[in-house]
C-alpha cells in the first residue's frame, strides 16, 4: 500500500469553530510561508471587500 502524505491547514473561525482543509500529497519541500500565503489567499476569496 503507497504511503500518502497529507496536510491539514486548520483555519480559527470568528465564532470559535475550526475549518479544517485536508490536502492529500503536498508537493516536496513545503514551506510554512508558501501554506500561509495559500491559506491567506483562500481567506481573501471568501471574505467580501468594503
Amino acid at each position: 500500500m503507497a504511503d500518502t502524505r497529507k496536510l491539514t491547514m486548520v483555519f480559527n473561525l470568528d465564532n470559535g469553530d475550526e475549518f479544517k482543509y485536508n490536502l492529500t500529497d503536498p508537493k516536496d519541500a513545503l514551506t510554512k510561508t508558501e501554506v500561509d500565503e495559500a491559506m491567506q489567499a483562500m481567506i481573501d476569496i471568501d471574505t467580501p471587500h468594503v
